[in-house]
């Protein structure tokens, strides 16, 4: 595509990911679209990532490389200073081990030009392990449900390559929250749908997730371990933060907080399972206050966590307490297997109508 168009940024935090980013790097340069910029932010590497990128950013003057400024660590801290150092009219996250189609960013710009009306738009991602296509499923489809409460299941929308965003939508929706290690797209996604922002999603496959990237026998990952009692902590935080941004947009209703509340148990109960019952029953009780739960949900609560090293006590209290917990906090709606991450795998469909989630 020649002539004059406008410049479209991707962001790319990496961190000793140097086979991965190879090929995310190549997925950037091969687009049908001339004008766009692209900033890997380096987390860290020690991997010989410097010095390949020193020699393509010399090949390829629309290729910067740059270190992490300050702490702390992470791909957020990264994509905020990408963002700060972009001069183009549109953004697009990338992971390091993610691609894009070739005709992506032409596609994109011109749905956007063709929309004025839309701060940003959803692209469908698909997912792959080794190439795009030897997975045969999509990562994101829209669904009659409001993205919103998808969201608070654990449903989630879309993938970080997913949107397109207009830069000045960016200012609304705000910088990527650097204390956060874990579930930065969950809360990403939130800030976007709270700042009612308005957006559409196009049927395109434009996008590709590389679903747990793997190098040697671990995956490589720039982020904290989901599994881990400092990022169970981080997704407490996380589900808090969020039930403060629904409600300061005027979103949030009675069954938004009781999902947030039930990923809060989730969340709590995981914890009791990697330390003991009683540090599950000190974050819940913490967490419950800080999502003005009534003193008996969160007594509920409390009794079933409490109980999961005493089978008799526990059988008691699912067959008593863990039924109107259930209906409560609509812990139907989020599988407790779940809880760490959820990719929603859902069979190649056929072209899918534009749908704007109200």
């Amino acid at each position: 595509m020649n002539g004059a168009g406008p410049t479209v940024t991707v962001v790319i935090p990496t961190r000793n990911r140097l086979p991965l980013l190879r090929e995310t790097v190549a997925s950037v340069r091969e687009q049908t679209y001339e004008h766009w910029e692209a900033f890997v932010i380096d987390d860290g590497s020690n991997d010989g990532t410097a010095e390949w990128m020193a020699e393509v950013t010399r090949e390829e003057p629309r290729l910067h490389y740059r270190h992490r400024e300050g702490e702390p660590a992470g791909a957020n801290r990264c994509r905020n200073q990408g963002v700060a150092a972009s001069s183009g009219e549109y953004v697009i996250f990338l992971d390091s081990d993610d691609l894009l189609a070739p005709n992506c960013l032409e596609g994109r710009v011109a749905a956007m030009e063709a929309h004025p009306e839309l701060d940003f738009g959803v692209f469908l991602t698909e997912v792959f392990y080794e190439r795009p296509g030897d997975a045969g499923v999509y990562h994101s489809v829209p669904t009659p449900q409001c993205d919103l409460d998808r969201y608070l299941c654990l449903d989630i929308p879309w993938q970080t390559a997913g949107p397109i965003y207009r830069s000045r939508a960016l200012e609304q929706i705000g910088d990527w929250r650097e204390w956060l290690p874990c579930w930065q797209d969950w809360d990403y996604g939130i800030r976007a749908l709270c700042s009612r922002l308005p957006y559409a999603w196009f049927p395109v496959i434009d996008s590709f997730w590389r679903h747990f990237a793997v190098q040697g026998n671990q995956r490589n990952t720039i982020n904290t371990s989901g599994r881990t009692l400092s990022a169970l902590d981080s997704k407490l935080r996380a589900v808090v933060a969020a039930k403060a941004v629904i409600e300061e947009s005027g979103l949030l209703t009675a069954n938004r907080r009781a999902l947030l509340s039930g990923l809060a148990l989730y969340l709590c109960q995981a914890a009791g399972e990697l330390r003991s019952c009683r540090r599950s029953l000190s974050l819940w009780l913490a967490t419950a206050r800080k999502l003005e739960l009534p003193r008996k949900l969160c007594t509920y609560a409390a009794l079933f966590l409490v109980s999961r090293p005493f089978p008799l006590v526990r059988r008691l209290v699912s067959c008593s307490v863990f039924p109107p917990l259930e209906e409560a906090l609509c812990l139907r709606q989020i599988p407790a297997e779940m809880f760490n991450v959820r990719v929603l795998a859902t069979p190649m469909l056929a072209p899918l109508p534009l749908l704007a989630d109200k």
